[in-house]
Protein backbone atom coordinates (compact mmCIF):
# COMPACT_ATOMS: atom_id res chain seq x y z
CA UNK A 1 0.00 0.00 0.00
CA UNK A 2 0.99 3.61 -0.49
CA UNK A 3 1.44 5.47 2.80
CA UNK A 4 -0.01 8.92 2.23
CA UNK A 5 0.32 11.92 4.56
CA UNK A 6 -2.12 14.68 3.57
CA UNK A 7 -1.00 18.02 4.99
CA UNK A 8 -3.49 20.72 4.11
CA UNK A 9 -5.18 23.55 6.00
CA UNK A 10 -8.52 23.05 4.23
CA UNK A 11 -10.10 20.55 6.63
CA UNK A 12 -13.34 20.14 4.65
CA UNK A 13 -11.44 19.37 1.44
CA UNK A 14 -9.19 16.70 2.93
CA UNK A 15 -12.09 15.05 4.76
CA UNK A 16 -13.98 14.73 1.47
CA UNK A 17 -10.78 13.53 -0.20
CA UNK A 18 -10.16 10.73 2.31
CA UNK A 19 -13.86 9.81 2.44
CA UNK A 20 -13.72 9.18 -1.32
CA UNK A 21 -10.81 6.78 -0.78
CA UNK A 22 -12.52 5.00 2.12
CA UNK A 23 -15.71 4.47 0.11
CA UNK A 24 -13.93 3.32 -3.04
CA UNK A 25 -13.46 -0.43 -3.41
CA UNK A 26 -10.77 0.36 -5.97
CA UNK A 27 -8.65 2.71 -3.83
CA UNK A 28 -9.08 1.80 -0.18
CA UNK A 29 -6.73 -1.17 -0.60
CA UNK A 30 -4.14 1.03 -2.34
CA UNK A 31 -3.83 4.06 -0.02
CA UNK A 32 -3.36 4.28 3.75
CA UNK A 33 -3.95 7.90 4.73
CA UNK A 34 -3.23 10.20 7.66
CA UNK A 35 -4.53 13.77 7.54
CA UNK A 36 -3.13 16.89 9.20
CA UNK A 37 -4.32 20.48 9.24
CA UNK A 38 -1.58 21.68 11.59
CA UNK A 39 2.14 21.65 10.96
CA UNK A 40 3.15 20.68 14.51
CA UNK A 41 0.97 17.54 14.65
CA UNK A 42 2.24 16.49 11.24
CA UNK A 43 5.88 16.92 12.30
CA UNK A 44 5.34 14.71 15.33
CA UNK A 45 3.79 11.95 13.24
CA UNK A 46 6.46 12.33 10.56
CA UNK A 47 9.21 11.91 13.13
CA UNK A 48 7.65 8.65 14.31
CA UNK A 49 7.05 7.26 10.81
CA UNK A 50 9.25 4.24 10.07
CA UNK A 51 8.20 3.66 6.44
CA UNK A 52 8.42 5.38 3.08
CA UNK A 53 5.55 7.79 2.55
CA UNK A 54 4.22 10.29 0.04
CA UNK A 55 3.29 13.81 1.16
CA UNK A 56 0.28 15.52 -0.40
CA UNK A 57 0.63 19.21 0.47
CA UNK A 58 -0.95 22.59 0.00
CA UNK A 59 1.41 25.33 -1.29
CA UNK A 60 1.06 27.11 2.06
CA UNK A 61 2.13 24.04 4.04
CA UNK A 62 4.97 23.38 1.63
CA UNK A 63 6.35 26.87 2.13
CA UNK A 64 6.10 26.50 5.88
CA UNK A 65 7.91 23.17 5.85
CA UNK A 66 10.87 24.69 4.00
CA UNK A 67 11.95 26.11 7.37
CA UNK A 68 12.17 22.62 8.88
CA UNK A 69 15.53 20.85 8.76
CA UNK A 70 13.82 17.45 9.12
CA UNK A 71 12.04 17.88 5.76
CA UNK A 72 13.87 17.87 2.44
CA UNK A 73 11.43 19.88 0.36
CA UNK A 74 13.00 18.95 -2.97
CA UNK A 75 12.65 15.21 -2.36
CA UNK A 76 10.56 13.45 -5.00
CA UNK A 77 8.04 12.00 -2.52
CA UNK A 78 5.94 15.17 -2.46
CA UNK A 79 2.87 16.27 -4.40
CA UNK A 80 1.52 19.82 -4.34
CA UNK A 81 -2.20 20.52 -4.78
CA UNK A 82 -2.36 23.75 -6.75
CA UNK A 83 -5.28 26.10 -7.31
CA UNK A 84 -5.99 26.90 -10.96
CA UNK A 85 -3.70 29.71 -12.15
CA UNK A 86 -1.48 29.51 -9.06
CA UNK A 87 2.23 29.85 -9.77
CA UNK A 88 4.50 27.13 -8.44
CA UNK A 89 7.50 28.03 -6.30
CA UNK A 90 8.85 24.47 -6.40
CA UNK A 91 8.63 23.35 -10.04
CA UNK A 92 10.58 20.11 -9.49
CA UNK A 93 7.74 18.55 -7.52
CA UNK A 94 4.70 16.81 -8.97
CA UNK A 95 1.90 19.37 -9.08
CA UNK A 96 -1.76 18.53 -9.50
CA UNK A 97 -4.81 20.74 -9.70
CA UNK A 98 -6.70 20.70 -6.42
CA UNK A 99 -10.17 21.11 -7.90
CA UNK A 100 -10.32 18.21 -10.32
CA UNK A 101 -11.60 14.67 -9.97
CA UNK A 102 -10.16 12.89 -6.93
CA UNK A 103 -10.02 9.78 -9.14
CA UNK A 104 -7.51 11.47 -11.46
CA UNK A 105 -5.36 12.70 -8.55
CA UNK A 106 -5.23 9.20 -7.03
CA UNK A 107 -4.40 7.57 -10.36
CA UNK A 108 -1.63 10.06 -11.15
CA UNK A 109 0.00 9.47 -7.78
CA UNK A 110 -0.11 5.70 -8.29
CA UNK A 111 1.42 6.14 -11.74
CA UNK A 112 4.20 8.25 -10.24
CA UNK A 113 4.95 6.53 -6.93
CA UNK A 114 3.46 3.07 -7.21
CA UNK A 115 6.70 1.36 -8.20
CA UNK A 116 8.11 2.00 -4.72
CA UNK A 117 5.14 0.49 -2.86
CA UNK A 118 4.04 -3.03 -2.03
CA UNK A 119 1.52 -2.86 -4.87
CA UNK A 120 3.27 -1.46 -7.96
CA UNK A 121 0.10 -1.18 -9.99
CA UNK A 122 -3.51 -1.62 -8.94
CA UNK A 123 -4.15 -3.10 -12.40
CA UNK A 124 -1.73 -5.99 -11.94
CA UNK A 125 -4.26 -7.82 -9.75
CA UNK A 126 -6.46 -8.25 -12.84
CA UNK A 127 -3.83 -10.25 -14.68
CA UNK A 128 -2.51 -12.09 -11.64
CA UNK A 129 -5.99 -13.56 -11.31
CA UNK A 130 -5.44 -15.07 -14.78
CA UNK A 131 -7.95 -12.77 -16.41
CA UNK A 132 -7.30 -11.07 -19.77
CA UNK A 133 -6.89 -7.34 -20.14
CA UNK A 134 -9.94 -5.81 -21.86
CA UNK A 135 -9.21 -2.71 -23.96
CA UNK A 136 -12.24 -0.84 -25.26
CA UNK A 137 -11.83 1.46 -28.27
CA UNK A 138 -14.52 4.08 -28.64
CA UNK A 139 -15.37 7.50 -30.05
CA UNK A 140 -18.15 10.06 -29.99
CA UNK A 141 -18.55 10.09 -33.75
CA UNK A 142 -17.90 8.01 -36.83
CA UNK A 143 -14.79 8.14 -39.03
CA UNK A 144 -12.52 8.78 -36.05
CA UNK A 145 -10.15 5.94 -36.96
CA UNK A 146 -11.23 3.45 -34.28
CA UNK A 147 -11.06 0.32 -36.39
CA UNK A 148 -7.79 1.23 -38.07
CA UNK A 149 -6.24 1.87 -34.68
CA UNK A 150 -7.71 -1.34 -33.24
CA UNK A 151 -6.36 -3.47 -36.06
CA UNK A 152 -2.95 -1.82 -35.76
CA UNK A 153 -3.07 -2.58 -32.03
CA UNK A 154 -3.74 -6.22 -32.88
CA UNK A 155 -0.71 -6.22 -35.19
CA UNK A 156 1.39 -4.83 -32.35
CA UNK A 157 0.21 -7.58 -29.99
CA UNK A 158 1.24 -10.13 -32.61
CA UNK A 159 4.60 -8.37 -32.95
CA UNK A 160 5.15 -8.71 -29.19
CA UNK A 161 3.87 -12.33 -29.14
CA UNK A 162 0.97 -11.38 -26.86
CA UNK A 163 -2.13 -13.49 -27.65
CA UNK A 164 -5.02 -11.14 -28.42
CA UNK A 165 -8.58 -11.35 -29.68
CA UNK A 166 -10.31 -8.65 -31.74
CA UNK A 167 -14.04 -8.21 -31.09
CA UNK A 168 -15.97 -5.91 -33.41
CA UNK A 169 -19.13 -4.62 -31.73
CA UNK A 170 -20.35 -2.46 -34.60
CA UNK A 171 -23.39 -2.71 -36.88
CA UNK A 172 -21.16 -2.63 -39.97
CA UNK A 173 -17.79 -4.28 -39.41
CA UNK A 174 -14.83 -3.92 -41.77
CA UNK A 175 -14.10 -7.57 -41.08
CA UNK A 176 -16.93 -8.54 -43.38
CA UNK A 177 -15.07 -6.83 -46.23
CA UNK A 178 -11.68 -8.23 -45.26
CA UNK A 179 -12.69 -11.84 -44.64
CA UNK A 180 -15.96 -12.41 -46.46
CA UNK A 181 -15.45 -16.14 -46.77
CA UNK A 182 -14.65 -16.47 -43.06
CA UNK A 183 -17.50 -14.32 -41.70
CA UNK A 184 -20.44 -16.66 -41.56
CA UNK A 185 -23.68 -15.69 -39.84
CA UNK A 186 -22.78 -17.29 -36.52
CA UNK A 187 -23.33 -14.48 -34.01
CA UNK A 188 -27.13 -14.74 -34.04
CA UNK A 189 -26.92 -18.40 -33.05
CA UNK A 190 -24.24 -17.69 -30.42
CA UNK A 191 -26.27 -14.95 -28.77
CA UNK A 192 -29.33 -17.20 -28.74
CA UNK A 193 -27.31 -19.81 -26.84
CA UNK A 194 -26.15 -17.19 -24.31
CA UNK A 195 -29.61 -15.74 -23.75
CA UNK A 196 -31.16 -19.19 -23.35
CA UNK A 197 -28.30 -20.25 -21.05
CA UNK A 198 -27.62 -23.21 -23.32
CA UNK A 199 -24.75 -25.50 -22.31
CA UNK A 200 -23.53 -25.43 -25.91
CA UNK A 201 -22.71 -21.70 -25.68
CA UNK A 202 -19.10 -22.16 -24.56
CA UNK A 203 -18.34 -24.76 -27.21
CA UNK A 204 -20.01 -22.75 -29.97
CA UNK A 205 -18.11 -19.61 -28.92
CA UNK A 206 -14.87 -21.37 -29.85
CA UNK A 207 -16.31 -22.05 -33.32
CA UNK A 208 -17.06 -18.35 -33.73
CA UNK A 209 -13.41 -17.36 -33.25
CA UNK A 210 -11.53 -17.15 -36.52
CA UNK A 211 -7.77 -17.25 -37.14
CA UNK A 212 -6.09 -15.61 -40.13
CA UNK A 213 -2.28 -15.48 -40.31
CA UNK A 214 -1.90 -14.99 -36.57
CA UNK A 215 -4.84 -12.58 -36.34
CA UNK A 216 -7.63 -13.83 -34.07
CA UNK A 217 -11.10 -12.31 -34.27
CA UNK A 218 -14.66 -13.03 -33.23
CA UNK A 219 -17.06 -13.44 -36.14
CA UNK A 220 -18.85 -10.08 -36.56
CA UNK A 221 -22.59 -9.54 -36.62
CA UNK A 222 -24.21 -10.55 -39.91
CA UNK A 223 -26.34 -7.40 -40.13
CA UNK A 224 -27.10 -4.09 -38.45
CA UNK A 225 -30.42 -5.56 -37.30
CA UNK A 226 -28.64 -8.34 -35.39
CA UNK A 227 -26.33 -5.84 -33.76
CA UNK A 228 -29.14 -3.56 -32.60
CA UNK A 229 -30.90 -6.51 -30.94
CA UNK A 230 -27.99 -6.69 -28.49
CA UNK A 231 -28.55 -5.53 -24.91
CA UNK A 232 -25.99 -4.48 -22.28
CA UNK A 233 -26.68 -7.80 -20.54
CA UNK A 234 -25.70 -9.63 -23.74
CA UNK A 235 -22.36 -7.79 -23.78
CA UNK A 236 -21.61 -8.89 -20.22
CA UNK A 237 -22.45 -12.52 -21.10
CA UNK A 238 -20.27 -12.43 -24.20
CA UNK A 239 -17.21 -10.80 -22.62
CA UNK A 240 -17.37 -12.99 -19.52
CA UNK A 241 -17.48 -16.10 -21.68
CA UNK A 242 -14.42 -14.95 -23.64
CA UNK A 243 -12.55 -14.18 -20.41
CA UNK A 244 -13.36 -17.63 -19.03
CA UNK A 245 -11.71 -19.26 -22.04
CA UNK A 246 -8.32 -18.21 -20.61
CA UNK A 247 -6.97 -18.32 -24.15
CA UNK A 248 -6.15 -14.64 -24.74
CA UNK A 249 -4.08 -12.17 -22.73
CA UNK A 250 -5.74 -9.12 -24.33
CA UNK A 251 -9.25 -8.58 -25.70
CA UNK A 252 -9.60 -5.53 -27.97
CA UNK A 253 -13.24 -4.43 -28.26
CA UNK A 254 -13.97 -2.05 -31.14
CA UNK A 255 -17.29 -0.30 -30.44
CA UNK A 256 -19.74 1.75 -32.45
CA UNK A 257 -19.08 5.50 -32.46
CA UNK A 258 -21.54 7.75 -30.71
CA UNK A 259 -21.56 6.38 -27.17
CA UNK A 260 -24.66 4.19 -27.47
CA UNK A 261 -25.80 1.60 -24.94
CA UNK A 262 -23.42 -1.10 -26.24
CA UNK A 263 -20.40 1.23 -26.19
CA UNK A 264 -21.38 2.38 -22.70
CA UNK A 265 -21.50 -1.18 -21.42
CA UNK A 266 -18.11 -1.94 -22.98
CA UNK A 267 -16.81 1.11 -21.14
CA UNK A 268 -18.07 -0.37 -17.88
CA UNK A 269 -16.50 -3.77 -18.56
CA UNK A 270 -13.16 -2.59 -19.95
CA UNK A 271 -9.96 -2.27 -17.91
CA UNK A 272 -8.68 0.41 -20.28
CA UNK A 273 -10.72 2.66 -22.56
CA UNK A 274 -9.16 4.45 -25.52
CA UNK A 275 -11.12 7.33 -27.06
CA UNK A 276 -10.38 8.31 -30.67
CA UNK A 277 -11.04 11.89 -31.73
CA UNK A 278 -10.09 13.67 -34.94
CA UNK A 279 -8.12 16.90 -34.75
CA UNK A 280 -11.05 19.06 -35.79
CA UNK A 281 -13.63 21.27 -34.09
CA UNK A 282 -16.69 19.06 -34.67
CA UNK A 283 -14.97 15.95 -33.32
CA UNK A 284 -13.85 17.78 -30.16
CA UNK A 285 -17.32 19.18 -29.59
CA UNK A 286 -19.01 15.79 -29.97
CA UNK A 287 -16.66 14.08 -27.52
CA UNK A 288 -17.01 16.98 -25.09
CA UNK A 289 -20.81 16.76 -25.36
CA UNK A 290 -20.69 13.01 -24.74
CA UNK A 291 -18.55 13.44 -21.62
CA UNK A 292 -20.78 16.30 -20.41
CA UNK A 293 -23.69 13.87 -20.69
CA UNK A 294 -21.87 11.26 -18.61
CA UNK A 295 -21.02 13.91 -16.00
CA UNK A 296 -24.63 15.15 -15.77
CA UNK A 297 -25.81 11.58 -15.20
CA UNK A 298 -23.08 10.92 -12.64
CA UNK A 299 -21.66 8.14 -14.83
CA UNK A 300 -18.17 9.55 -15.35
CA UNK A 301 -16.66 7.76 -12.35
CA UNK A 302 -16.69 4.47 -14.26
CA UNK A 303 -14.57 6.10 -16.99
CA UNK A 304 -12.12 8.18 -14.96
CA UNK A 305 -8.83 6.44 -14.31
CA UNK A 306 -9.03 4.15 -17.31
CA UNK A 307 -9.77 6.55 -20.19
CA UNK A 308 -7.02 7.67 -22.56
CA UNK A 309 -7.46 10.12 -25.43
CA UNK A 310 -5.97 9.64 -28.88
CA UNK A 311 -6.13 12.69 -31.12
CA UNK A 312 -6.17 11.29 -34.65
CA UNK A 313 -4.91 12.98 -37.81
CA UNK A 314 -3.11 15.68 -35.84
CA UNK A 315 -1.22 18.46 -37.55
CA UNK A 316 0.61 19.67 -34.43
CA UNK A 317 1.49 18.48 -30.91
CA UNK A 318 -0.61 21.16 -29.21
CA UNK A 319 -3.87 19.96 -27.69
CA UNK A 320 -6.45 22.52 -26.61
CA UNK A 321 -9.05 20.29 -24.99
CA UNK A 322 -12.38 21.13 -23.33
CA UNK A 323 -12.48 20.72 -19.55
CA UNK A 324 -14.89 17.78 -19.73
CA UNK A 325 -12.39 15.78 -21.78
CA UNK A 326 -9.48 16.68 -19.52
CA UNK A 327 -11.49 15.70 -16.45
CA UNK A 328 -12.21 12.19 -17.76
CA UNK A 329 -9.10 11.20 -19.72
CA UNK A 330 -5.99 10.40 -17.69
CA UNK A 331 -3.63 11.01 -20.63
CA UNK A 332 -3.69 12.34 -24.19
CA UNK A 333 -1.64 11.30 -27.21
CA UNK A 334 -1.61 12.11 -30.90
CA UNK A 335 -1.66 10.06 -34.09
CA UNK A 336 -0.29 11.58 -37.28
CA UNK A 337 -1.98 12.27 -40.59
CA UNK A 338 -1.50 9.44 -43.10
CA UNK A 339 -1.82 11.02 -46.52
CA UNK A 340 -2.22 7.69 -48.29
CA UNK A 341 -5.56 7.22 -46.52
CA UNK A 342 -6.99 10.20 -48.37
CA UNK A 343 -6.59 8.44 -51.71
CA UNK A 344 -7.20 4.86 -50.55
CA UNK A 345 -10.05 3.11 -52.39
CA UNK A 346 -9.89 -0.32 -50.71
CA UNK A 347 -10.00 -1.54 -47.12
CA UNK A 348 -6.67 -3.27 -47.62
CA UNK A 349 -5.05 0.05 -48.55
CA UNK A 350 -6.35 1.63 -45.35
CA UNK A 351 -4.59 -1.05 -43.32
CA UNK A 352 -1.16 -0.08 -44.62
CA UNK A 353 -0.36 3.05 -42.56
CA UNK A 354 3.04 4.64 -42.76
CA UNK A 355 5.89 4.16 -40.30
CA UNK A 356 5.08 7.31 -38.30
CA UNK A 357 1.57 6.03 -37.52
CA UNK A 358 2.84 2.59 -36.48
CA UNK A 359 5.43 4.10 -34.16
CA UNK A 360 2.85 6.48 -32.65
CA UNK A 361 0.60 3.53 -31.82
CA UNK A 362 3.58 1.68 -30.39
CA UNK A 363 4.48 4.63 -28.13
CA UNK A 364 0.97 4.53 -26.62
CA UNK A 365 0.47 0.77 -26.30
CA UNK A 366 3.93 -0.42 -25.23
CA UNK A 367 3.84 1.40 -21.84
CA UNK A 368 0.30 0.09 -21.29
CA UNK A 369 1.44 -3.50 -21.89
CA UNK A 370 4.35 -2.96 -19.51
CA UNK A 371 1.99 -1.56 -16.89
CA UNK A 372 -0.03 -4.77 -16.98
CA UNK A 373 3.03 -7.00 -17.04
CA UNK A 374 2.34 -8.23 -20.57
CA UNK A 375 5.74 -7.45 -22.05
CA UNK A 376 8.00 -10.53 -21.89
CA UNK A 377 10.61 -10.15 -19.15
CA UNK A 378 13.88 -8.70 -20.39
CA UNK A 379 12.51 -7.96 -23.85
CA UNK A 380 13.82 -4.75 -25.33
CA UNK A 381 11.35 -2.53 -27.13
CA UNK A 382 11.85 -2.97 -30.83
CA UNK A 383 10.49 -0.69 -33.51
CA UNK A 384 7.49 -2.15 -35.26
CA UNK A 385 7.43 -1.48 -38.99
CA UNK A 386 4.52 -0.63 -41.20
Amino acid sequence: MLRLFIVHEDQEYIQLFTRYIAESEKWRSVYRCSIFTREDTFMQAWGECQEDAVLLLSPKMLESLKEREEIQVEDENKVVLMDSGEESKTPKLLQLLKYQSVEIILQQMVDCFGKNGDQPSIHRTVLEADRPLVIGVSSASGAAGKTLFSLQLMKLLQFYHVPGLYVSLEPFSLLRSLYKERCEDQMDKLMYYFRARKEEAGTYLKECIQYENGFSFLTPFPSAGSYYEMTPEDIVLLLNAIKEMRQFAVIVVDTEGGGGKIASEVGEEADELIWLMNDEVSSRLKLSMLFDQYIRRGEERSLIGKSRLLMNRTHSQRMDLPESIKSVCRSAHSLPVVKDWETANTVEALLQPDKSYVQAVQSVITPLLKQYGLMPAGQEVRQAHA
